[in-house]
């Protein structure tokens, strides 16, 4: 589910903007309509957001004020953030932010707000998911007694998520071809590079670890160390 909160002080357009969102997107739950910048606050601080519609223009404390007050606030995470407004000056300040993702304005029809609002829920929910699959990675690594402070730890973090997310084994089968040159365009690094860093991490990881536990989770029959496809493959299937 995508955590939505609306912040409008116009409670017709709210009405209107809340009944067309929720009969179009079945996967977002409102957690909140906040009228206020005081009470945006309250609720951005004890709640994850996954996406805030944010209306520009409101008495006291504004959106721009809002917006600048995000990184103080020391979010565990940062929601998508869509401006709304009927104000040509607020939103050209509005949109220098780099915390917003998209504007709509008051006079658009309800289609084209919603167009560019379900362009952002599609993204916080493709994100919400990376999120949710990076923790369970990551416990399945911490398990196994990798370091996630090496580099090729967090290689190897990358290259599990990447062939998770593709839905294909194709990247599995040939690591160096396909994820290892992904991960080095990305990092500005050689595929070697990459699979090095990652066969570091193993080898610390191997001599580091209680062998009982890698014979039991990888099912080997004698004191080997584990190749990267191995972990891989087996970390993918107990995600």
């Amino acid at each position: 589910m995508v955590n939505l909160l609306i912040v409008d002080d116009n409670i017709y357009y709210t009405k209107s903007l809340v009944n067309y969102l929720l009969t179009k997107e079945p996967a977002v739950r409102l957690i909140g309509i906040a009228t206020s910048g005081k009470e945006t606050i309250k609720i951005l601080s004890h709640n994850r957001v996954d996406l805030l519609i944010l209306d520009l223009k409101m008495p006291g404390c504004n959106g721009l004020d809002i917006l600048n007050q995000i990184d103080k606030l020391l979010l565990n995470h940062i929601p998508k953030i869509m401006v709304i407004t009927g104000e040509s000056d607020l939103l050209q300040k509005a949109i220098k932010n780099p915390y917003v993702s998209n504007y709509a304005l008051k006079a658009d029809d309800m289609v084209t707000t919603y167009q560019k609002i379900s362009t952002l829920i599609l993204e916080a929910r493709i994100e919400k998911t990376n999120s949710q699959s990076r923790e369970k990675i990551l416990r399945e690594l911490t398990y196994l007694g990798f370091n996630l402070k090496h580099i090729g730890t967090q290689y190897l973090l990358e290259a599990i998520l990447m062939i998770y997310n593709s839905n294909t084994k194709e990247g599995l089968e040939n690591l160096e071809k396909y994820v290892y040159s992904a991960l080095g365009s990305a990092h500005h690094k050689t595929p070697s590079n990459i699979k090095s860093n990652i066969n570091k991490s193993i080898e610390y990881m191997f001599c580091e670890s209680d062998f009982s536990i890698l014979k039991n989770y990888f099912l080997l029959s004698s004191e080997i160390k584990p190749t990267a496809k191995l972990i891989i493959s087996t970390v993918l299937e107990k995600i």
